[in-house]
Formats: structure tokens, sequence, C-alpha cells
């Protein structure tokens, strides 16, 4: 049959009246085979294959000679990761037309997802006896046999190749390759020696050589020829990065800050390899060796101002040094990017802000990063903390009961919004609200202090729940008796205060002085204790001291004044 130019009528549906008029130039079997083959093809697109595989298979019954039927199924067994029958469709669609590259290309495909290499070489052997000048066939299959270990098959292509296309750098870096590959010093040094006098003005003969350097520890060597290559080309990025890792390893700072200093400044070598070097340096602690690290990074982002990384570095080493409000402009710019991890930026940030006491700013922020991640529990209460400590309670209430729901699988953390709730409940004087939230604080981490410490004094105040109070300050200073805490001894005293154990309180409350000397509370505590205990002339003293501490406070002058 005369060839079926199937291409040519790709819009064969649009145009009828081209179709009526073509078919009164080609038979009925061929308008046949292009009706199934034009179906194939919609339920192709349409990715119903099974469809698409029954009508191409028509159309091999039709003309079983055509060889794209047999390339349409291997591409679509190919997609479907079926490699057998992909493999049997485009071989026979070979042999149907044998000088179409592109059905060897899918066979190579179908080779290499399955890690056929020695099939691969065939396929390669195939493609160079129909195209002898593509010389990209034959240094693939060289690749190839190096891969497989036929070194002797290899060299002998190499010769052959040679032959072929004449002296060629990517050749004789491929014999490189293979020496290498075989750990033959003598043989790899002698053919990149070669190379470079084969080619003395190329970058790519010097390199050559300087890799085989590494590849054997040959340290020195290396240097000196990354050193000419540089000396024919100052900008070279392969040897500035190749000397910057050999002084690395050899710990010479001198050196290693010095390549890192034009490896920031080129503009041939990529921002993410300079990146990557920094980060490693960064993460390591190791950038605290170089005096001037900050300025080479520096450096690198004045070649790219907003790049978000550089940013985030810059920021990191801004923080480290307490250079805060720098540090918050570079974070700011690491945040304009999906490259860098946002919610570690914004945890810097709101750490910063706190450490200002600029809440204000930790709100505002912390609300940025709700939107972007509002399943992140410490965003909300980081902001509700920011809330309380600008007297904002309700709205600290409403921040915290939106996160304390999205806390999974953090017990930890449940008890600290618990324990949130539970002060913030104290403050708008809803003590229901306040010992619930304290007792499932308590229920997720009985040992945290703060909720113990909190939740018993709250219950002295109030006179409700004492030995509840009393058991829950024994807890909390059982669990600190290594780190004593004035502020938990006291509690524990004035719950025994309040429980008439004025003797027991009184040992309690001169040890929290023994801590902390510079309390009002705990003088005036200690004046109640010792005037229950008919001290009074004692109770005077200490209330005195308290009142000097707190010189507005009525109740102290009260105290004194009725009592003397």
């Amino acid at each position: 049959m005369k060839k079926i130019l199937i291409y040519s009528f790709l819009l064969f549906g649009v145009f009828l009246h081209a179709q009526e008029e073509f078919s009164n130039h080609i038979s009925k079997k061929e308008i046949q085979f292009l009706n199934n083959y034009f179906e194939a093809e919609k339920y192709k697109v349409l990715e119903e294959y099974e469809k698409s595989l029954v009508l191409y298979e028509k159309c091999i019954s039709i003309y079983p000679e055509e060889s794209s039927p047999y390339n349409e199924i291997a591409k679509i067994y190919f997609y479907l990761q079926d490699w057998s029958n992909a493999e049997y469709y485009i071989n026979e669609a070979i042999l149907l037309d044998s000088n179409n590259k592109w059905y060897y290309y899918l066979l190579l495909d179908i080779y290499f997802v399955q890690g056929n290499l020695q099939s691969q070489v065939i396929v390669y052997t195939q493609l160079i006896n129909l195209d002898k000048n593509q010389f990209t066939y034959y240094i693939q299959k060289l690749d190839l046999l190096r891969q497989l270990k036929q070194y002797k098959q290899a060299i002998k292509f190499t010769k052959e190749s040679t032959k072929i296309f004449g002296k060629s750098i990517v050749l004789i870096e491929s014999e490189i390759d293979i020496h290498l590959a075989q750990s033959n010093f003598k043989l790899a040094e002698k053919t990149a020696q070669k190379l470079v006098e084969f080619f003395p003005k190329s970058s790519s003969s010097y390199s050559a050589l300087a890799r085989v350097y590494l590849h054997f520890s040959e340290y020195e060597k290396a240097i000196s020829i990354y050193k000419q290559l540089l000396f024919n080309d100052s900008d070279n990025a392969e040897a500035l990065i190749a000397l910057y890792q050999i002084y690395s390893n050899k710990n010479d700072l001198s050196e290693q800050q010095n390549y890192l200093a034009k490896i920031a400044s080129n503009k041939e070598i990529d921002l993410d390899t300079k990146k990557d070097i920094f980060y490693k340096l960064l993460l390591e602690n190791d950038f605290t060796k170089f005096t001037s690290f900050q300025m080479i990074v520096e450096s690198a982002l004045k070649l790219a101002p907003e790049d978000p990384l550089l940013n985030l570095i810059l920021g990191d080493i801004s923080t480290k040094q307490q250079s805060l409000d720098k540090a918050i402009i570079h974070y700011k710019y690491a945040l304009n990017s999906t490259l860098v991890k946002a919610e570690y930026v914004y945890n810097k940030l709101l750490e910063i802000f706190f450490k200002q006491s600029d809440y204000a700013s930790v709100i505002s922020t912390a609300s940025e990063a709700i939107e972007k991640h509002p399943f992140n529990p410490r965003l909300f209460y980081l902001k509700a903390l920011a809330y309380i400590n600008t007297n904002q309670h309700p709205m600290a209430l409403e921040t915290l009961l939106k996160g304390v729901d999205i806390v999974i699988d953090d017990p930890i953390l449940k008890s600290e919004f618990y324990s949130l709730l539970g002060d913030v409940y104290h403050t708008l004087d809803n003590h229901l609200m306040s010992d619930e939230s304290y007792s499932l604080s308590l229920e997720y981490n009985s040992n945290n202090t703060f909720v113990l410490n909190n939740y018993s004094y709250y219950l002295a105040l109030r006179e409700e729940n004492l030995n509840l109070a009393l058991e829950m300050a024994r807890h909390c200073n059982a669990l600190t008796v290594d780190q004593p805490n004035s502020s938990f001894l006291d509690t524990y005293a004035w719950v025994l205060y309040k429980l008439k154990k004025y003797k027991l309180a009184k040992d309690r409350i001169l040890k929290a002085l023994e801590i902390n000397t510079n309390s009002g509370t705990l003088y005036d505590h200690y004046g109640d204790i010792l005037y229950e205990l008919g001290d009074v002339a004692s109770a005077i003293i200490q209330w005195k001291r308290a009142l000097a501490l707190d010189i507005n406070n009525k109740d102290l002058k009260n105290k004194i004044y009725t009592n003397e």
C-alpha cells in the first residue's frame, strides 16, 4: 500500500468538504484506517486508554505494515508502566520502520526506567548506524559502557570515536572517567595531562586534571592546577568552590575565608550554591570562625538584595549579635518567598518583639502569621500572651479559646493554654471557669508548677477548698526543692496561714525571705503571720519593711496605724 500520511490529516474531522474531496482519492480501507486512528487519538487524549488500545489494534489489523499504531500503543503502555508490552510494540514499530529515530528514543526510555544498561548500549549502537555523525550517541554509549564496567570495550570505542570526530575534550574526559573508575592514577593523570597539552586554552582541560588529583587526594597538586586555572580565568566557579572546599578540609581558615569572599562576590556562581555554603556554615555555627562572614554574606546580598535565604542568614546573624532592629528588617525580606519556611521566620520575629516588649507588633505579626498558618497553635498562644501583657484580657480569652482546640498530641502545650485561660478568667473574676481551666491544665500536665502555685494561691485568697490548695502548694514546692522559688514558698506559707497553721507558715515564709529580700508581699505576709502568732511588735516591723517597698499600699498603712 502507499504510505499513509497520518499527521497530514490531524484536522481530518474539521474540514468536511476537504474530506469529501479527499475520499475520492483514497480507498475505503484507508478511510477506515484513518477513522479508527483518529478515534484512538481522541480516546487517548481523554485518557480512556482501553478504548484507544482497541482502536489502534483495529488499525493494525487493517494495515499491519503501518508502524504508527504500534508506536502509539507502545506509548500508552509506557504511560501505564507496562514495560513488557511497551517494549514489544515499539520493537514491532522499529521492524516496520527502522529509520525512525523517535522509535529508538522511546525504546531507550523503556530500558532506562528498567535500569537495563546493556540494552541501552545496543539501542545506541543502532542509532549510531542510523546517524554516524550524531556525537551525542557516542558519548551516551561510552557512559553506559563505563557504568557497565566494560572498560576495555569503552577504551576501544573511545579510540574509534576519536578517528571519526578527531581529538575532543569530551571524548578525552570520558577516557579519564574510565581510568578513574578503575582507580588507575597513572593513566588518569597521563590522559588529563594530554588534555591540557591538546587544549591549553580550555578551562575544562585544567578542571579535568584537577579532578584527577582530587579523586586521589593529591590536594597540593589539585591546588596548584586550580590556581593555574584561576590565573587563566579569575572568575572560574569550579576552581573557587573547589579551593574553598579543599581549604575547609585542611582547616586553613585564612584561605577558606579568602575563597569564601570570592565566591560571595562572584557573579558566575549561582545564588543557590552560595546559599548552600553560607547556610551550612550557619547551621554548624562555623561562621563564628570567620571575622568577616557577615561582610561576605552582605557582599552576596548586594547581587540579590531581596533574596530571602540570604536575608534569613543575616537575620539569624543579627539576632545572635543582638542587633534586633537589623534582624527584623532581614527577617521581613525573608518572608517574601516560598523558599524559606515562613513559620520559622514568624517565630523569630515574635521572639524579638517580645524581647523588645513591643506587644503591638507581636499581635499584628501573629495575626498575619495565623492567616497563613491557621493550624499553628503556638501563634495563638503568643498572640494571647501579648494581649495579656497589654491588659486586653477579653481579646486574650477569644484568642486562647480558638487556639486550644487545634492543639493535637502535645499535652504540655495544651496545659499551657489552659494555664493562661485560668489566669485570664481569674483576672475577669470568673472564678468558676478559672478553676475549671486550671484543673484541665493539671490533667494534661500534673507537674505544671505555675498552675499549681497560682491555683492554690487564688483558692487561698478566696478561702475555698484549702485542703486542695495545700496539696497543690506542697506538690509545687516538692518539684522545685532543688531550686526553691520564693513565690512558690510564699504561696505555701499563705495557704498554711489560711488554714491557721501559723508556725508552719512562718517556717515557709522565712525560707522565701532567704531567697528574696526585695518583695513587699513577702514582708507583708510575714507580718500577718507574726501578728497571728501574737508578736505584734515584730509584725509592725515587717509591715513597715513591706511599705518601704510598696509606699502607696493603703492596707499596709492601715495595719501599721491600727496596731502602733
